[in-house]
């Protein structure tokens, strides 16, 4: 059994598979709260939150053996967000060193080229590709939560195919 992720601060995809087929599926969605705490304070919380949702998971599906997940280049929108998922990035690779579960990632770009056959790949286009691929799965209608579900089968399906 494999837990593959779309790793991110505050959108995390996930997706429990075994022999091919999806078992479970989720969005570890954090949550900047509006108080007096400070930008760091929050973004320990952020780290705490994201941990106690990944160790959930496991408790859930203790037959998980092996980790895989996307990596994104980083090519981020603001200083903020580029800080935000190399701390994202951090936890969850130490995370998974710390448990001694076996892991391997792979860049957005083998992503669409394993999904997609290109690399301009748009999201709406990934989305697409993997509901087609796994028909009797019933993926969220939301798109904001969608996408990263998605992010996640298709980096299981980029280092399944070594793309």
């Amino acid at each position: 059994m494999i837990l593959t992720l779309d790793i991110a601060f505050r959108n995390a995809g996930w997706a429990i598979i075994d022999n091919d087929t999806i078992i479970d599926t989720g969005v570890i969605r954090t949550k900047k709260v509006k108080n007096k705490l400070s930008v760091s304070e929050n973004n320990i919380n952020t780290i705490n939150y994201i941990v106690y949702e990944l160790d959930k998971i496991l408790d859930k599906y203790p037959e998980i053996s092996y980790i895989n997940g996307e990596l994104s280049h980083g090519g981020s929108q603001s200083a903020i967000s580029a800080n935000q998922l190399g701390m994202a990035f951090a936890i969850i690779v130490t995370y998974v060193n710390l448990k001694k579960i076996p892991s391997k990632w792979c860049s957005p770009n083998a992503v669409k080229k394993v999904v997609c056959g290109k690399l301009k790949a748009e999201k709406e286009e990934i989305i697409e590709a993997i509901t087609k691929l796994y028909p009797d799965y019933k993926f969220p209608k939301a798109k904001c939560l969608s996408e990263h579900i998605c992010d996640a089968i298709g980096a299981y399906l980029a280092i399944k195919n070594k793309g």
